[in-house]
């Protein structure tokens, strides 16, 4: 009868949910694909993303990312949506897309397209960036499809939507009275017996890898 003192919410808790960066939608210049540089600032796992596109088309768009240091790149989105004209973003399904994840110190690329029309609105400024918590955004250009010529100066005017990847604290956390302090390590080692404390939100909080609890 009280959860919340008990801390057994869990059930109701999103581990570091799905977030979204906030898009401008006050691009005005279409093209067939946009570039741009990504930064992480932690491990996280790209999901899917939100596009502004013109028109009202059922359109064909891939996304595409490659690191800093390789030449080939490998495809993260295949998708079929509809446009739904200026000041809307379009989402991509998660489920046409395959969870990538970028890690703290990499410098990587992330590719958008449609194939056939110029109809993705982008943000005409050579001083472009985006940055938040997570990441940092630069180094928008203009492409043909595909990686074919740059025009630098465009930004993304869209939403990236990830969730921070899901890891196990290095340090102890309370368990029980007799087992006292411990890690997150020893409890995945001793789970048959102890399963019942990833009832607790701290636990759960504290190692979600041990407990099951990561979001993806």
């Amino acid at each position: 009868m009280c959860p919340s003192t008990c801390q057994v919410c869990y059930a109701d808790f999103d581990f570091d949910g799905i977030q979204t960066t906030v898009p401008r939608l006050d691009g005005t210049v279409r093209y067939y694909g946009n570039v741009f540089e990504i930064r992480p600032k932690v491990d996280f796992t790209l999901l899917s993303l939100d596009l502004h596109l013109y028109g009202s088309n059922s359109v064909s768009v891939e996304v595409w990312t490659r690191g800093d240091s390789s030449i080939d790149w490998s495809k993260i989105c295949d998708s079929t949506v509809v446009s739904r004209g200026r000041f809307e973003v379009v989402p991509i399904p998660r489920s046409d897309c395959i969870p990538t994840k970028f890690i703290t110190g990499t410098v990587s690329e992330i590719y958008v397209t449609i194939q056939a029309s110029k109809d993705i609105i982008m943000i005409a400024d050579s001083t472009w960036t985006f940055e938040n918590d997570e990441f940092f955004l630069s180094n928008g250009s203009a492409v043909v499809h595909f990686d074919g010529k740059r025009v630098d100066g465009y930004g993304f005017d869209g939403s990236l939507r990830y969730v921070r990847t899901c890891k196990d604290n290095d340090t102890s956390v309370y368990i029980s009275d007799w087992v006292g302090n411990r890690t997150c390590g020893w409890l995945t080692k001793n789970l048959d017996r102890m399963s019942f404390t990833c009832e607790f939100t701290e636990i759960v909080l504290h190692c979600p890898v041990a407990c099951g609890r990561c979001p993806v």
